[in-house]
């Protein structure tokens, strides 16, 4: 999976932390904890998120601020109910294309 940072929910499917790419890799160095390790024991608490209402300047600054590269987005009612992940990638990608479309240019992805 190309995502550096993933959410972690409970039963219920509420956000109740965040596990990066690294902090699994060093984790799973020991091969020993493999079979009982779970999500919960190394994902972070406090998980700073954005929703769908938010804009793409404030979850980049946020992301630049807090040194990460995604974000979860979550619903705007129910503040621990994830809907997807942003990263920076994609903020970078949507403003590429907005600039071009302001432009009249006709940029398509690759």
């Amino acid at each position: 999976s190309p995502q550096q940072d993933f959410p972690v929910v409970d039963s219920r499917g509420n956000l109740v932390g965040i596990i990066s790419m690294t902090d699994m890799r060093e984790a799973m160095a020991d091969i020993e904890l493999h079979n009982m390790l779970v999500a919960k024991d190394i994902a972070i608490e406090g998980v700073v998120t954005v929703t769908m209402d938010d804009s793409l300047n404030m979850a980049l600054k946020l992301m630049a601020d807090l040194n990460v590269r995604e974000l979860p987005v979550v619903d705007r009612e129910s503040k621990r109910k994830v809907l997807s992940v942003i990263s920076r990638k994609d903020i970078t990608r949507a403003y590429h294309l907005e600039i071009d479309r302001a432009k009249g240019n006709r940029f398509t992805e690759a």
